[in-house]
């Protein structure tokens, strides 16, 4: 009986060592390798196009100060990025964010990161990354999944966006994960 439960804690253990390998933990929850979905699944693409430019426009707008994000403050520095975490925006988007209140920047060069803060070199002022991680369009609705990493949350919103009148807006917003570090 005592070799019995000595096995079954052994084959226990080798299971669950070959589950928790076998997953990858990231800012968007858990991404089983055989699931076939990650960062770079089909619907995530690695360059914004001008044809997604009015609705991931909306999507980050969302989180600025102005929008439904209710943390949003005028004092922090916006660094957009789309697909990957740090894969920068075009810079033809980013004249849409030429106000210099917030400030919205793209790319992570000039950031000085510390566990649990961002500041932009330049100004000293605290960085908030929103990383719109895909964006699939269908007609006159739109899904976005967007991640706001700022201070020391990690927040993963998912947003549907409806075209009315000529105009994305958002229809609904739902938080998917949030966590802290």
């Amino acid at each position: 009986m005592k070799l019995l439960k000595t096995y079954s804690l052994c084959l226990f253990g080798v299971s669950l060592w070959l589950l928790v390998s076998s997953c990858t933990i990231g800012p968007c929850g858990v991404s089983w390798l055989w699931s076939g979905s990650s960062e770079t699944s089909v619907e995530t693409n690695q360059v914004l196009t001008a044809a997604e430019y009015f609705p991931a426009e909306v999507a980050y707008r969302t989180f600025l100060p102005g929008g439904q994000w209710p943390e949003a403050r005028t004092n922090f520095v916006y660094c957009l990025s789309f697909g990957g975490l740090d894969v920068p925006v075009p810079s033809d988007f980013m004249t849409r964010f030429s106000s210099p209140i917030p400030a919205v920047i793209t790319g992570t060069n000039g950031l000085v990161s510390r566990p649990g803060v961002t500041k932009e070199a330049k100004s000293g002022r605290e960085v908030v990354k929103l990383t719109l991680n895909s964006l699939l369009i269908q007609g006159d609705r739109a899904d976005a999944r967007v991640f706001y990493v700022g201070g020391s949350e990690v927040v993963t919103e998912t947003l549907r966006l409806t075209l009315q009148n000529g105009q994305w807006k958002v229809a609904r917003m739902k938080e998917i994960t949030r966590s802290y570090f």
